[in-house]
């Protein structure tokens, strides 16, 4: 019997939460360096975080579906039996 290896579903996530970090830092700090009022800088690097986030969920959505339609269901690869035969040498 052959060995049928599990791939492990490998997700952005991690990826995707530290873009978000650093665009939410981008925006705050650029707005702190250019003396915007705390409100606008707050709202927003909240805005920015929220978008950025939901932009890279909405895309490992997409991945994983573009994924999970080019499997197979299954595989069916029939064994030949010659080459397990011992041939006289």
């Amino acid at each position: 019997m052959q060995d049928v290896k599990q791939s492990k579903n490998l997700t952005i996530r991690p990826l995707i939460l530290l873009i978000s970090l650093a665009g939410f830092l981008t925006v705050y700090l650029t707005g702190l360096a250019r003396s915007q009022s705390l409100t606008w800088v707050s709202v927003s690097s909240t805005v920015a975080l929220v978008l950025l986030l939901t932009a890279g969920l909405v895309i490992e959505h997409l991945l994983n579906r573009q994924v999970k339609d080019d499997e197979p269901a299954a595989i069916y690869e029939p064994m030949d039996n010659r080459s397990s035969e011992q041939r006289p040498g």
